[in-house]
């Protein structure tokens, strides 16, 4: 929010923050403070970190590796203490302590995955997960040499640099259009379109 990204800045005010904690004139300031002012902060804060973390995902390549497995486990656990609270009552105190806050342990279990799947790399297959693989594609050769400079896809549709529609036609059709332009029966869009028509 501040655009400081200095560790220096941040560990300068963790210290003040710890020095204010020691005093008790400090924690009675904070305490007068109402509810919902400290709700609303709060609100603010946390839709930060959370937009924050959005950004950050949309930097990670999901492709050939299993970031995207990684994610999910990762929020799995981070949510399961706020969907089910009662889930680890079973288990000793210090894990409680630890995984009981959807924060550390999403963060743990993400920083654990990480290792195992990114970090220790023996065995394992040189293709990525089937659940996180790139779809394989190929274009012709010829389909590239048809398209022109600021040619673009977008909404289905095959768009030049004028912002024009580029019809697109099966190889049966291209054909019968290429003769037509070829003979100087199309020489314009409106008479393309006019041809299209007919084919239809």
């Amino acid at each position: 929010m501040t655009g400081i990204r200095s560790r220096w800045v941040v560990t300068a005010g963790g210290g003040i923050l710890v020095l204010l904690g020691l005093l008790p004139v400090v924690g009675r300031i904070i305490a007068a403070v109402p509810y919902p002012v400290l709700g609303g902060a709060g609100v603010v804060l946390f839709g930060s970190v959370a937009a924050s973390g959005i950004r950050t995902l949309q930097k990670v390549k999901y492709e050939n590796n299993m970031n995207l497995i990684i994610v999910a486990i990762s929020l799995a656990f981070g949510l399961l203490p706020v969907v089910q609270p009662t889930i680890y009552d079973q288990f000793p105190e210090w894990f409680q302590i630890i995984f009981h806050s959807g924060i550390s342990s999403a963060a743990i279990m993400a920083v654990l995955l990480n290792i195992v799947f990114n970090k220790i790399t023996a065995g394992n297959a040189e293709q990525g997960s089937v659940f996180v693989a790139g779809t394989a594609r190929v274009v012709r050769e010829d389909e590239v040499r048809s398209l022109r400079e600021g040619d673009y896809y977008a909404d289905g549709r095959l768009v030049d640099v004028d912002g024009e529609e580029v019809p697109v036609v099966s190889a049966e059709q291209h054909e019968r259009v290429q003769e037509a332009i070829d003979s100087g029966e199309v020489t314009c869009r409106e008479d393309l379109q006019a041809l299209l028509e007919r084919e239809r």
